[in-house]
């Protein structure tokens, strides 16, 4: 937000504090992430299909420094380590975990986000290749490109209205199983006259 819109880091902040007070559902699911992904040393990016990312050096550095971490007392024991030898090793691997255990806990609930929309967008493409196979449209209906959570497809001018609605039902059905709680709706990129575009409109 600051970077983006030129916002002054403290009417940032207002900002974020407010949005997130206004919507408590969001904060509570942010904090299980940050939990979850410390407690596991992987983020679950979705338990459809349970597809993980793992935690780089989890087992190897980082889980021990957690564990070290966790115990009763560290702070004061990190603070004394600190000023009697600032430069040891130990002092150097706690600072950075505070670093790296910011950058995780902000990649456990982005990641969460970006897997889950692109199964949806995975599978709504796989559903839509089935419904091409089925009305024997190979070759007549393209899937000309998949970006981020749009497809760009070309069709003739008898089906296009039937290839646009059937997409857009594909794609919604997709989000489906990876979004069960509200419906994750579709849009059909149009002219402003209402006719469908002949050239990709992102």
């Amino acid at each position: 937000m600051v970077q983006n819109n030129g916002l002054d880091p403290k009417e940032a902040k207002e900002i974020y504090d407010s949005y997130m007070k206004g919507f408590p559902g969001v904060k509570k699911y942010q904090d299980y992430c940050r939990k979850e992904v410390i407690k596991r040393g992987y983020i679950l990016m979705n338990p459809v299909t349970g597809h993980r990312a793992h935690i780089e050096d989890w087992d190897n550095k980082w889980k021990a420094i957690r564990d070290f971490t966790s115990q009763p007392g560290w702070w004061e024991a990190y603070q004394s380590m600190k000023s009697d030898d600032p430069y040891s090793k130990e002092v150097y691997w706690l600072g950075q975990w505070n670093k790296f255990k910011t950058d995780i806990q902000k990649d456990s609930i982005n990641y969460r986000i970006q897997n889950r929309g692109a199964m949806a967008t995975k599978l709504s493409g796989i559903l839509f290749f089935k419904w091409i196979l089925k009305n024997n449209y190979q070759n007549k209906v393209l899937i000309c490109l998949q970006c981020h959570d749009e497809w760009n497809v070309e069709a003739p001018d008898s089906i296009a209205e039937e290839v646009a609605s059937v997409l857009r039902q594909c794609m919604e059905k997709g989000a489906k199983p990876f979004c069960t709680r509200v419906l994750l709706s579709a849009d059909i990129s149009r002219l402003p006259n209402g006719e469908l575009p002949t050239f990709w409109v992102h």
